[in-house]
Order: structure tokens, then sequence, then C-alpha cells
């Protein structure tokens, strides 16, 4: 999770609270542990360069936050992609474009392990022995919802036509901030496909779908300390984080849902009219329960719970995240409205469909055809990765030597340059001005919104590439097509977006937007 700013770091009470918490045993024993790290590291490879810095175990942890762009910009043009820094309270590798293939690609490099220095998923595990394989939900995704998108898609779009109804929105109405409007429609139109049309009725899970990230997130941000050293983390998660707060509230609801969702499924199918049909597409859920049949305990409703938590922290959380950034960078860059609306207004005819209709359903074949919506998508998620990400842990006991000469000690983890790889002439040739947003730059150039790849890691990239992005991208694509084919946006404050366009804004998109209908 990303701080914003190094004086609220320095000043927060927090740092006072974790020392008196945890004990100065505790810390001390970081501070042994991470100095022998970086102690240990000296003695490596030290062919690469390090981002100088001024306090020991600090390193430069403070100095990216405040400004990831700033750091990341200013040191890749000076050594370039590939170079050292202390972030975390570790020295970590930081690599660009040409390393990523072999970083995602090494079985002994682990996207999972680094993930779970700040946030242990064994927190999303409920009571009792889990009853599915590790691999269910990316089966889920890739066997079952990601090929039958061209039902589920316009199924769940139904299902956010629905929940515009129950707004009942105004013909003029302004927000002070995307984030929440949004997020609403992606927790319903997610929970569709997630857990069937029945549930998502149900208001408490709703609820769940839409709120769980915001509140387990507030509960678990990381004090100043937990940056710096991460390994107190476990100690935080182990002993003293809130566990009948929002992860065991959350799970609750949940748990109550498809307990009686389940119920009901039994119910109806131990009818004497009800006929099989292996080829009947239901939900996410029902795909686990046919494909894993399993006693219905406890324990395995225990498991189900997890693995929708585990849903909507991947699936709703990282799609309302685009989802607002990509309608903030509509409203920044409102020349592009009216090819949008007019390439919108050509698909739509040649699907024999009025421009008068508004309750239009869209389906991935018109998706497919808007080929400039999708170009403006990628442009978005491209000019978005501005500083460091996806880190790796090396596991193994061995020092990695990638073939750039770059070595990984044990322990020690190694980030993508995302800021060089999106934004460097070398790596992305065909492309001019890429510190500009050009919502049209990929048109008819074979580069989807979707498509994973060394010039282009939104999505991750090779086994840690997301599995369920042609659902994610889909939600995007419909939401913003309802509301620029039915709405003129405009800023009504000024619009602050964190990429490269746009030094001057850091941490998420914000500013009021205003929507009025058009008739």
């Amino acid at each position: 999770m990303q701080l914003n700013y190094t004086a609220s770091l320095l000043s927060d009470k927090r740092i006072e609270r974790a020392v008196v918490a945890l004990g100065s045993i505790s810390v001390a024993v970081a501070l042994v542990k991470t100095a022998r790290a970086l102690l240990k590291s000296k003695s490596g490879d030290i062919s690469l360069p390090i981002i100088p810095y001024k306090y020991p175990f600090v390193g430069s942890t403070f100095e990216y936050y405040t400004d990831p762009l700033k750091l990341a910009k200013f040191y890749t043009e000076k050594w370039g992609p590939t170079f050292r820094m202390h972030l975390h309270g570790d020295l970590i590798t930081v690599v660009g474009a040409k390393d990523a293939p072999e970083v995602f690609s090494h079985s002994q490099l682990s996207f999972l392990a680094s993930n779970n220095r700040f946030f242990d998923s064994a927190l999303f595990n409920g009571s009792g022995e889990f009853t599915l394989p590790g691999t269910a939900i990316t089966n889920a995704l890739v066997k079952h919802l990601t090929p039958n998108l061209n039902y589920y898609s316009p199924r769940a779009f139904q299902q956010f036509l629905q929940e515009i109804d129950n707004k009942a929105l105004e013909d003029e109405f302004t927000l002070p901030d995307l984030g929440p409007f949004f997020r609403r429609f992606v927790a319903k139109y997610s929970a569709s496909a997630f857990v069937g049309t029945r549930m998502c009725q149900d208001e408490n899970l709703i609820s769940a779908f839409e709120h769980a990230v915001a509140d387990i997130g507030t509960e678990f941000r990381p004090g100043p300390l937990q940056v710096i050293f991460p390994r107190l983390n476990s100690i935080y998660t182990n002993y003293f984080f809130p566990k009948s707060g929002s992860i065991k509230k959350h799970r609750a609801l949940i748990k109550t849902s498809l307990s009686a969702e389940i119920a009901k499924r039994i119910s109806e199918e131990s009818q004497e009219d009800y006929v099989y049909d292996k080829n009947e597409k239901k939900d996410v859920l029902d795909y686990l329960l046919k494909t894993y049949p399993h006693e219905l305990n406890d324990d395995h409703l225990e498991t189900l719970t997890t693995l929708i938590l585990i849903l909507i922290f991947v699936g709703v959380h990282t799609t309302s995240e685009a989802l607002t950034y990509a309608m903030y960078c509509l409203v920044k860059h409102p020349e592009y409205i009216s090819e949008l609306r007019d390439e919108q207004t050509r698909v739509l005819l040649e699907d024999g469909i009025t421009d008068q209709e508004q309750d239009v359903v869209y389906t991935p074949a018109m998706y497919r055809q808007m080929i400039k919506l999708d170009s403006f998508i990628r442009e978005c998620m491209r000019t978005r990765m501005v500083g460091f990400g996806l880190p790796h842990t090396n596991v193994s006991k061995e020092d990695i030597i990638l073939k750039s000469g770059a070595t990984v000690k044990p322990g020690h983890e190694i980030f993508i340059n995302l800021f060089q790889v999106h934004h460097d002439k070398d790596n992305q040739p065909e492309f001019q001005d890429l510190e500009t947003f050009d919502g049209f730059r990929f048109v008819n150039k074979d580069k989807l919104a979707v498509k994973a790849g060394q010039d282009y890691l939104a999505f991750g990239m090779g086994r840690h590439a997301c599995p369920g992005r042609w659902f994610a991208t889909h939600q995007i694509k419909g939401i913003m097509s309802f509301f620029i084919k039915n709405y003129d946006i405009s800023a009504k404050s000024e619009i602050g977006i964190a990429n490269t366009t746009t030094e001057h804004h850091k941490g998420q998109p914000r500013g009021a937007v205003q929507f009025t209908k058009i008739k």
C-alpha cells in the first residue's frame, strides 16, 4: 500500500503506539535482522549503482513514496532501467523490461512472498481445514468465466442497469469523488458473475463486495515502522490485528449469504422435475460446487467464503480503481469524448440499435468493435505505471543471477521498473511522445488493453498475468460506454491524476465531476 507524504508518515502517532505495542525487543530484533541483510548484500554483486540515501534502515523509502514518479524518472534517465535502492529496510534490485520475462517466469522468484510481507494472504483464511485446491480460483476464471463471457458479460451489465435504475439518477448531478460511485456498480457487476443474479439482490452481500477492501484496508494500513521494517507486519498480523474487526465482519456476511443460497440450490436440484445440464452456466460459485464436490460442512463454507473474499480483493477492488482512473482520464481529456461517442453510435447501428435507445446491453462483440475505447483504456493503464512494482522475492537459498547480470540474493526482492517499461522509447519503438497522453495511440496497432507483454504490464505477465482481465476490461468498457452515450461529462474542479502527464499530483485521482443527461 502506498503512503503519500513523508511528513505525515514521520509525524504519525502510530509510531508511538507501534513502539509501545511491539516493545523495544521486537524493534531491536527487526533492526538486527535488517542490518544483517544489508551487510550481507554488500558482499554480493556491486556492479549496479545504488540510489544515495541519508539515513540507515530508512534508505530511500520515504523519498520514494513521497514522489514515485520523480525518483523513478530521475534515476532511470541517469542510469538506465537497472539499479538498486534501499527500500523497506532492505537493499532491493530494480530491473527493466528486458529482465521482466525472466523475473515472472523464474520458479524461485515469488510474487506471493513479496505481497505477504505487507499483507499475508493467510489472513483471508477462516477457521478449519481448507477444502479446495490452491488453483481453484484461477481454474474458475480461466476454465469457466473467461470462456463464457458472451453469456456472463451481458448478464452482468443488466445488473449494472438495474443498479442505475435503483439510484434514480437526476438529469444533472455532481460527484465530488468518482471512486465510491463506481465501486458500487463494479460490486454489483462482479457479484452477478461470481455468485449469481439472485445473490445480487442480497444487500448484505453486495455491501461486503462494495466495502470489504476499504474497511479492511483502513484497519490494516501499515504505519511508518511497518513500512520501513515489513518484518514487523508478521508480529502485527499474528498478535495485534483486530481479529474481531472488518475481516471477521465481512466473512460473516459472506458466509451467511452463501449458506442460504447453497441451501436453496440444493433444494431446487432435489426437485423431481430438475434436469441437470452440465453445460448450464450459472456463476463461479456453481462451477466451484460442481467441479469440487464436497460435503457442505463448516470447513467447506469457510473455504468458499475465503475464495469469495479473495475475489472481492482481486476483482472488485482492482477493477473499480482502474475504472475510476479511466473515467478521471476521460474528464481530464474531454477532447476524446465525442470520438468515443461517435464510435459507439456506429457500432450500435451496425447491430441494429438506434441512438435513441438508452438501456443498451453491451456485448463482447460490441466491445471488440470499439477499438478507440480499447486504445483509450490501454493508454490510461500505461500512463498510470509511474514507479516500481510487481515485486518478487528470491525464496531459494542461492543467488539468482539474471541474464542481464543483476543478482538477487536469498530473501531479497526484485522490483520491475514500471516507469521504464511503459515510457522508454527503446521498449516502445513504435510510439513517440511517451510522456504525453494519447488516447488513440494504440488504434490498429495490435496492442489491446488485455494484451500483456514486455511493453505493457498493467495486468502482470506470464504465469502471474491477471486471469480475470477480460472480464475486468468488459466491466470498464461497459460502464464507460453507458456514461459516454447517455451523459455529457465535465470537470467541476481541478482533476488530479498521478501519471507522467500530470507530475504535480500524487496518490489517488480526485476531483469533482458533473454529469448532464443527454436528451
